[in-house]
């Protein structure tokens, strides 16, 4: 019997579309060399990649009754840390450019990498499989351990980059269209044409117009490319797409974070007693400059006019005010900083550590600024709110409220993801109301949970 072939689809000229950083287009010629075809490209982004470089490099030798090979020669071991800010939860794929999939036919014969979470709790590990890793949204660390006998070859890795995939909760579809001015006028998100035998097409790709949300300045986005109609057979729509890269441009500027940078900045006052009372409201020195700090919060809270800033909440504010109320907001706020910072500080003077080299010298002195201080943070926020409940924790176990203070933690607990001081309170709760049971099992969750040691609060 006779056999008819026909042959079709089409072809473009770059197998790999590349948006490098700060391109607003890439154009690819695609040709259709037999009968007649639809053009109809799609592209979307379905992954983003980070590139960490490491922030710190330590090399040792391990242990030379353990750690040798046959012929007797020490092991080393190369650690590299990276830091990663998951902005939203999700599950990463953890990957060492160069390294990854090889094994026993690798120079190294493998590698571990660790996740540990900022209480350096391992919440996951990773090996040359780059299995994906479970993340929520939080900071971490990453450590990449490599061995070797040979110091050289460790050496050459001391600036392995990692690179670390996720998948898009919803993939980025990029706009196309025949020519750079039709997809920069947004004209082209839905180009279809028809090709005759031997006509060759320009498909031009858009960059986003933006930066999506669950990336940043520097990642760079992954796809797929297809030119074919659905249904189309070939190159058209050849099995998982072209591959698709959206390299996004690197920050310009680079933020200088401070440990108090999660509460308010302070624009009151002299500039050089602000910039004081931060250096010294650290968790590192608090405890050495509690009067001090009681001292710097007073000078600056003298310097807000609060029956003025009352006033400015007592009227609906009209449209043109709109800029003012704003402002009254912002004062209202670094005031209510100010209040929040003395009553930690002078419920720190309580502390058993601290009452140990310094005494208090007057407690009904102390309780009365406590008091006051905390009735008039309590006029201006509500003290049960995130921001301010670890404050509002303290004064009920003052009074030996524990019911009250361990329902607030467990609110806190119910909503967050685990956090220390939640934790390490609620334990301490435990053991005021006699709870022994409850207490042992805190006290070992706490270790295990955050395994670094922190001072008590």
């Amino acid at each position: 019997p006779a056999v008819g072939v026909r042959f079709g689809g089409t072809v473009p000229n770059d197998h790999a579309v590349v948006l490098s950083g700060g391109a607003a287009t890439a154009t690819v010629a695609v040709s259709n060399a037999f009968g007649t075809t639809l053009l109809q490209p799609r592209a979307e982004l379905r992954t983003v990649r980070r590139i960490l470089a490491p922030r710190s490099v330590e090399r040792r030798v391990l242990d030379p009754e353990r750690d040798r090979t046959p012929d007797g020669r020490p092991i080393q071991e190369l650690r590299l840390r990276y830091d990663l800010d998951v902005s939203k939860s999700g599950k990463f794929v953890v990957r060492v450019p160069g390294e990854s999939g090889f094994l026993y036919d690798g120079e190294l014969g493998g590698y571990v990498v660790s996740v540990h979470d900022t209480d350096g709790r391992r919440v996951g590990f990773v090996d040359v499989y780059s299995d994906p890793v479970e993340l929520s949204k939080g900071e971490y660390e990453l450590v990449l351990r490599l061995r070797h006998h040979d110091p050289a070859v460790l050496k050459r890795r001391e600036t392995l980059r990692l690179q670390v995939d996720r998948t898009l909760s919803k993939p980025i579809l990029l706009r196309t269209g025949p020519s750079r001015a039709a997809v920069l006028a947004a004209k082209g998100a839905n180009d279809s044409r028809t090709l005759a035998a031997g006509e060759i097409a320009t498909v031009v790709f858009a960059a986003p117009a933006k930066q999506p949300g669950e990336g940043r300045a520097g990642d760079v986005y992954l796809g797929r490319v297809t030119y074919g109609a659905d249904g189309a057979e070939g190159d058209e729509r050849r099995p998982g797409g072209f591959p698709l890269t959206w390299a996004t441009p690197a920050a310009t500027t680079k933020s200088d974070k401070r440990e108090t940078s999660e509460e308010t900045p302070l624009t009151v006052g002299d500039a050089a007693t602000r910039e004081r009372l931060l250096d010294l409201d650290t968790l590192a020195e608090r405890k050495q400059h509690l009067p001090e700090i009681v001292s710097l919060c007073d000078e600056l809270l003298a310097s807000i006019d609060r029956a003025a800033l009352a006033a400015k909440f007592g009227v609906r504010p009209v449209p043109d005010a709109k800029a003012e109320r704003q402002r009254a907001e912002a004062l209202r706020d670094e005031l209510a900083e100010l209040l929040y910072r003395k009553g930690r500080a002078l419920g720190y003077m309580e502390l058993p550590d601290v009452v140990a080299e310094r005494p208090v010298a007057d407690p009904e002195t102390l309780d009365r600024d406590f008091e006051a201080n905390f009735r008039e943070l309590a006029k201006w926020v509500d003290t049960t709110d995130e921001k301010w409940v670890l404050l509002h924790v303290r004064r009920d176990r003052r009074k030996e409220r524990y019911g009250l203070a361990l329902e607030q933690l467990e609110k806190q607990v119910a909503k967050s993801s685990p956090t220390y001081w939640y934790v390490k309170k609620r334990r301490d709760v435990y053991e005021k109301l006699g709870w022994e049971h409850a207490f042992e099992a805190e006290r070992r969750w706490l270790a295990i949970r955050f395994p670094k040691v922190r001072d008590p609060i």
